[in-house]
């Protein structure tokens, strides 16, 4: 029963995630933590965090890491699996639709209304992770120090101001929130 919980969430994502990984989070919020009831909402976004930071998609790496903690490696398989099934087959069928189709004004529609909702998807998504994240002055005072050494010094190596931002926050724990 675990595996068809998987599979169909998963199946769910993997058709409604318009835009990639990133404005597919409140999605896959809403399924695995409140839905499915896999995770914690604590959980997921530790999940998210540590999905941002290996290679490959971020929806893949959730799928692979939520299916492993529910069911071992049938359960990664089948999660993994349910994700990329779906997306894949409906991205075939919409080229073929595509070059049928290019000049049908109804199918630009379409097309532009998805490319419109995906800033309202990231948006929601940075809300929630805003809400989840933000517990108390602590990790609103590191949240903003970060924002603004990536918006004050955008010449900076991205790779040198996230070594910043880890240093600047043990420091902040170690010495300033004992």
């Amino acid at each position: 029963m675990q595996f068809v919980k998987l599979f169909l969430a998963f199946s769910i994502i993997g058709l409604f995630a318009f835009g990639g990984g990133y404005s597919a989070l409140s999605i896959m919020e809403d399924l695995i933590v409140k839905r499915f009831n896999f995770l914690t909402i604590s959980d997921f976004w530790k999940i998210v965090g540590i999905a941002q930071i290996t290679p490959g998609p971020i929806a893949l790496n959730i799928a692979t890491f939520v299916g492993a903690q529910m069911g071992k490696i049938p359960g990664a398989i089948v999660a993994t699996f349910s994700v990329i099934i779906f997306p894949t087959l409906l991205s075939f069928f919409l080229i073929i639709l595509y070059k049928k189709t290019s000049k049908n004004g109804i199918i630009k529609g379409v097309f532009e209304s998805f490319q419109n909702m995906i800033p309202v998807l990231i948006v929601l998504s940075c809300i929630s992770l805003f809400l989840n994240l933000v517990v108390d002055i602590k990790s609103l005072l590191i949240l903003v120090l970060a924002f603004l050494l990536i918006f004050l010094f955008p010449k900076f190596s991205i790779l040198l101001k996230i070594i910043i931002s880890g240093f600047i926050s043990v420091l902040l724990y170690l010495f300033v929130f004992k």
